[in-house]
């Protein structure tokens, strides 16, 4: 749609000989694009058809960050975000966690089919109140699979509170408390 091949594209200046090639890195994985070989003299450039190729894909890129919500008594819900499926098809995403901080996890808890950009969760249960859990999303396609960094949380319950009697009751105060009887396990 332009006159100008490399309009909008990256421009690899390089002084070679005939026949000429450059390895360009920084590329999108599983993408489709085109490139367009030039030169140029005193007369101007010269260009070249533009060729299209299709880079291999690679293994998809998670958010750093994962994500922890609804902390209850025995569990929480957990999720993540893939950044990047590395143009390839997602196999899987979820989650794993684990009583000690890098490792060895549970198996794994997928929360089904994700896509880039988008926040996943799912609900694990069944853990100790009070322990501190330590977890990271997940996701895999055919080339490989990313994690996230790891973080925790401590599943916990509500407080138990008691009511104790007043005291000192005069016309305009009085001496009003509580007792908390479990804490909830934090």
């Amino acid at each position: 749609t332009d006159n100008d091949p490399i309009s909008g594209g990256t421009d690899v200046p390089m002084t070679v000989a005939d026949p000429f090639s450059q390895t360009v890195g920084g590329l999108p994985a599983g993408t489709d694009l085109w490139f367009v070989a030039y030169a140029s003299n005193g007369a101007g450039p010269g260009y070249s058809a533009a060729v299209p190729f299709t880079t291999a894909p690679g293994a998809p890129t998670m958010d750093p960050t994962p994500s922890v919500t609804s902390i209850v008594v025995d569990g929480a819900t957990l999720g993540g975000t893939m950044t990047s499926d590395g143009g390839g098809t997602i196999s899987d995403c979820g989650v794993e966690w684990s009583t000690d901080p890098g490792g060895p996890y549970d198996p794994p808890q997928s929360a089904g089919v994700c896509a880039e950009d988008i926040a996943f969760s799912t609900p694990v249960s069944g853990l100790t109140t009070g322990l501190t859990y330590y977890f990271r999303a997940y996701a895999t396609n055919g080339q490989g699979t990313d994690y996230s960094n790891e973080a925790s949380f401590v599943p916990q319950g509500l407080p138990v509170v008691v009511s104790s009697p007043e005291a000192n009751v005069s016309f305009n105060s009085a001496d009003l408390g509580g007792n908390d009887t479990k804490d909830g396990g934090y």
